[in-house]
């Protein structure tokens, strides 16, 4: 009996000769390997668009497409190149947008077991750093002495250092994917807390971001009931004042309750850390799942009716003196809307001169890790 994921795969690929694809044996063919690369791109955005269509329908079409194509690939150059192949494509590609993220974990994931550390080299941080992710994640999980820590480390600060870089629109995420990936091997707080304070001995600004990716990990595959937001809190017991606005922030994302409950939390707390942490929860919640509620929500008309998207950040975040709220928001929608040039627009159309700058900042940071601009 054949197994289940060949046989997913031979009815992929019998999907993409029916619809005139026609490249099956790629690993027998004569083409150079540029050519046979720009094949399997073609193999795997015809089969994401397919999947997006209803066309194949399997339990994760993403993972079936990269089974029939990319892990065909054999070197890190292969895999380069359609790593660049696909984000072309996905510049006037919706449906491969709109998958890119996932796609491009399972590619990370390939590039592991090809090349293992040396995946990790700059230029692939399109679609969220999900390239990158995939790769941490089996890192991670590999390591059994420390070495890939230490190296996945030292290639997230190569992001802060190079002068060439913008340092902390990569920066940024990528200290998150180390978090992210401790909390994949089912790490507890208190361990989280251990090893992301290893990430730096001085920066206290990375550790948070390792934790802040960890708890992001955590909350968002955890089935929890809706809590009110004085509950939610609760479980932010931290001496660590930034570890504790950290955890404010997700666990009130995470916790049912609407950005106008936790507004309500926000504005009772005294200045401080948490305050701040609360305003961050407000802003993510509002970005990444309250400006999607419908799609008649402003988040999928931003390109028609960005003034609709600019009048709920002000209304959202105009009682927090500080820009945490706004921030949050605005790193959210970037990486849901995955277009650079459609979220600058609603800059301009913010309240004062300060939070226009303020927006403009915050997308111009987040641009490394997004599809380039049409």
């Amino acid at each position: 009996m054949i197994s289940r994921k060949f046989a997913v795969v031979l009815f992929v690929i019998t999907s993409l000769v029916a619809s005139g694809v026609g490249f099956l044996t790629i690993s027998n063919s004569s083409d150079t390997v540029e050519t046979s690369v720009t094949k399997r791109v073609q193999i795997a955005v015809n089969c994401i668009e397919s999947a997006a269509e209803g066309l194949i329908a399997t339990a994760n079409p993403v993972e079936t497409c990269l089974a029939a194509a990319a892990e065909q690939l054999t070197s890190l150059e292969e895999i380069s190149k359609l790593l660049d192949g696909l984000t072309i494509r996905g510049r006037t590609n919706e449906k491969l947008r709109s998958n890119c993220n996932k796609l491009y974990r399972e590619i990370g994931v390939t590039a592991w077991k090809i090349g293992g550390l040396d995946a990790f080299t700059e230029g692939h941080s399109a679609c969220g750093f999900g390239f990158y992710y995939g790769a941490m994640s089996e890192a991670i999980a590999a390591d059994s002495d420390g070495k890939n820590f230490t190296a996945l480390t030292k290639f997230c600060e190569s992001f802060s250092v190079d002068s060439s870089s913008p340092s902390l629109g990569e920066w940024y995420p990528c200290m998150e994917g180390i978090g992210e990936a401790l909390a994949k091997i089912g790490n507890n707080n208190a361990d989280l807390e251990e090893m992301c304070a290893k990430v730096s001995t001085t920066d206290t600004l990375a550790v948070g971001t390792c934790f802040s990716g960890a708890l992001k990990e955590q909350l968002s595959t955890r089935n929890t009931s809706k809590q009110k937001p004085a509950e939610a809190i609760t479980a932010c017991d931290y001496s660590n004042k930034i570890l504790q606005a950290v955890c404010y922030k997700y666990v009130l994302n995470y916790s049912g309750s609407t950005a106008d409950e936790i507004t309500k939390l926000c504005i009772s707390l005294l200045d401080g850390p948490t305050k701040r942490g609360c305003w961050a929860g407000v802003g993510m919640l509002t970005g990444s799942t309250e400006l999607f509620a419908s799609p008649e929500s402003p988040g999928y008309n931003i390109e028609t009716k960005p003034a609709e998207t600019a009048k709920v950040i002000t209304s959202v975040c105009g009682l927090n003196k500080t820009d945490h709220c706004e921030t949050s928001l605005l790193i959210e929608l970037s990486l849901r809307v995955l277009d650079y040039n459609s979220v600058l627009p609603i800059c301009s159309l913010l309240a004062d001169n300060s939070k226009v700058e303020l927006c403009r900042s915050i997308v111009e940071q987040q641009q490394p890790v997004l599809l380039p601009a049409k």
